[in-house]
């Protein structure tokens, strides 16, 4: 079953955008997980990216740098960040520290221990 035609896409623009970084042998591979694999090698070090085929989400970026040190790459534009969540996180924080660095809980019962614990005294 080949990959949907977003996906390719997707792929097809990762490529583009390694080259014209400077990246001139690039590879691309499937996994034993069905992931898409893309290798990419330049004078500044290798790339191994791997990408999501069914959403294009990059799930790795690994930039490994050559001898010399001078590696560094610029990063793999999101065109579509539109559709990117917020940021904000879902949950609703209890708990927590007060900023003070004290001996005092920072929950109120006054017992010094997280949730469901008990005193480390030796009694």
């Amino acid at each position: 079953m080949g990959q949907p035609a977003f996906a390719k896409d997707f792929t097809q623009r990762v490529v583009e955008q390694l080259q014209e970084q400077g990246f001139a042998s690039i590879v691309v591979e499937r996994t034993l997980l069905g992931r898409t694999r893309i290798l990419a090698d330049s004078q500044r070090g290798r790339r191994e990216i791997i990408l999501n085929p069914r959403t294009g989400e990059i799930l790795r970026d690994l930039w490994t740098v050559t001898s010399d040190g001078s590696g560094g790459g610029g990063l793999i534009r999101d065109d579509d960040a539109a559709d990117d969540d917020s940021g904000r996180g879902r949950g609703r924080g209890r708990g927590g520290d007060d900023g003070d660095d004290d001996s005092r809980d920072d929950n109120g019962d006054g017992d010094n221990s997280g949730k469901g614990g008990g005193s480390d005294d030796d009694k």
